[in-house]
């Protein structure tokens, strides 16, 4: 007798052979432990670059707020507060220039000083006043 086989009722099928062979790829497997550690110094990586684009040494402050990121902010205020920051670096450089002139104005004015009163013991007598 046939047998009438459709969706409901399948054929038998044959088993599939395992000849032994591995298929899969082992040898990228990577242990957990290296993979945390490899996220870990990602981690760092990224707070690292992420603290080269300020002006602070550690931590940022907590009161550093981003003017161009205020609602309203013109590229012009911008300019402005560019122009007004270069300013102050560039007095302040004046400032720090005029205080090392000052001092190296001080050393040599003493070294002078000490230069003539050796200048001046020397042109004395090395017996002037030794008892004979």
């Amino acid at each position: 007798m046939r047998k009438i086989y459709d969706f409901q009722n399948l054929p038998p099928s044959d088993p599939e052979m395992n000849d032994g062979e591995l298929v899969v790829e082992i040898g990228s497997y990577i242990p957990a432990k290296q993979q945390i550690e490899s996220f870990i110094q990602s981690g760092k990586n990224l707070q690292a670059s992420r603290q080269g684009r300020y002006d602070f040494e550690g931590e940022v402050d907590e009161d550093f707020t981003d003017p161009t990121r205020s609602p309203g902010f013109d590229m012009a205020d911008a300019s402005q507060l560019l122009l007004q920051a270069e300013a102050n670096i560039s007095e302040a450089r004046k400032i720090a220039e005029a205080s090392t002139k000052a001092e190296k104005a001080s050393k040599e004015e003493s070294r002078s000083k000490a230069s003539a009163a050796d200048a001046g013991d020397a042109s004395k007598p090395a017996d002037a006043g030794a008892v004979v």
